[in-house]
C-alpha cells in the first residue's frame, strides 16, 4: 500500500465534523467481447484482443474482491492498528498537514483504529490525536476518518482527497455509524468539550478559528 503524499481533509473537533477521506480509486474495467471472427490476420489480431481483455477483467476482479462480512460490526470490529504500512501511511498524512497548516504546530499521540472497508486492501481508519494550536498550551484532541487504500503501481497505503464513487462512499458512512465507531467518537467528543472548558484561551481561538472558516465557505 501506497505512503502518503496527499493532503486534504479537515480538522476534527467533534463527531459531527468528522470527515471522511478517500483513498486510491479502485480500478473497474469492462472488457468487450470480440465480435465476428474474420480470417488470415484480422482473425489472430481479434483473438489476442480477447485474451487481453480477459486478462484485465480478471485483474479487476481481483482488485475489487469484496471482503466476506465487511458491513458487520461483530466481523468488523473496530481494531487498534498495528500495521507499520498503515501506520507509517497516516503518521506521513499528519506531517504533511502540519506542514502547510498555518495554525497546527503538530498532531500528537496519534491512536489508529481500522476497519475493513468493503474491498480487499481497503480501510476506514478512525485516527484519534491532539492537536497543537501555536501559542495555545492545551492540545485539542480530534477525531479524523481516513479512507485508506492499495497504490495500484506499489501496493503500499495512500490517503486519497476524494472517495472514489458513491457506493465507496456509503460504505464508509454505514462503516462510521457502527456502535464501536460511535463510542470512540463519543470519547473524543467528551475529551474536546473538557480541553475547551479547562481553557478560555483555547476556547476562544477555536471560535476564531471556526469563524474564519466559515467565513470562507
Amino acid at each position: 500500500m501506497k505512503e502518503n503524499r496527499k493532503k486534504g481533509s479537515q480538522d476534527a473537533g467533534s463527531r459531527s465534523r468528522m470527515t471522511v477521506i478517500a483513498v486510491c480509486a479502485l480500478l473497474a474495467v469492462a472488457a468487450a467481447a470480440a465480435g465476428a471472427v474474420y480470417g488470415g490476420d484480422k482473425a489472430a489480431q481479434d483473438s489476442a484482443r480477447d485474451r487481453k481483455a480477459q486478462a484485465v477483467s480478471v485483474q479487476s476482479e481481483d482488485v475489487q474482491t469484496e471482503n466476506k462480512g465487511w458491513q458487520e460490526a461483530e466481523s468488523n470490529p473496530l481494531t487498534e492498528e498495528t500495521d507499520s504500512q498503515i501506520t507509517e501511511a497516516v503518521r506521513r498524512y499528519y506531517e504533511e498537514r502540519t506542514a502547510q497548516s498555518p495554525f497546527a504546530e503538530g498532531y500528537e499521540n496519534l491512536r489508529i483504529y481500522t476497519k475493513r472497508g468493503k474491498y480487499r486492501d481497503t480501510y476506514l481508519a478512525f485516527v484519534r490525536y491532539d492537536m497543537k494550536i501555536k501559542d495555545i498550551y492545551t492540545m485539542v484532541p480530534g477525531l479524523e476518518t481516513l479512507y485508506i487504500g492499495e497504490d495500484k503501481e506499489t501496493g503500499k497505503p495512500c490517503v486519497e482527497e476524494e472517495l472514489p464513487d458513491e457506493d465507496t462512499k456509503d460504505a464508509a458512512q454505514l462503516l462510521a455509524s457502527q456502535e464501536d465507531a460511535a463510542r470512540l467518537m463519543d470519547q473524543v467528543q467528551a475529551a474536546y468539550d473538557q480541553a475547551v472548558a479547562s481553557d478560555a484561551i483555547l476556547a476562544e481561538a477555536l471560535a476564531d478559528l471556526e469563524a474564519a472558516s466559515t467565513g470562507q465557505q
